[in-house]
């Protein structure tokens, strides 16, 4: 779902490194080592649950609408373009 960063849904008295586990097992069809998984969620920060990428997703396309940005998906962006000030500006995926 492009939640490419990690996230933690451990919250002590709600969830356990166990579940955590179980669901990014599921989430990725199986295809996971969870041993490290679990190790993340054993020793990790208590954080409050991420949202499902969809719904981030959601948010993001209604904010690019809302400002008439173009998209152009499924590109590796290979440079950041920078506003004279140093803000981003846009990205490329040509050198």
């Amino acid at each position: 779902m492009g939640m490419d960063g990690l996230n933690n849904a451990v919250v002590p008295g709600y969830a356990t490194p166990e579940q955590y586990t179980k669901d990014i097992t599921i989430a990725n069809d199986g295809i996971v080592d969870q041993a490290p998984v679990f190790k993340y969620a054993s020793r990790c920060y208590d954080k409050l649950p991420m949202p499902n990428g969809d719904t981030v997703k959601k948010a993001l396309y209604r904010q690019i609408r809302r400002k008439r940005i173009l998209v152009s998906n499924r590109f590796m962006v290979t440079r950041l373009l920078t506003a004279n000030d140093g803000r981003i500006a846009g990205a490329t995926t040509h050198g």
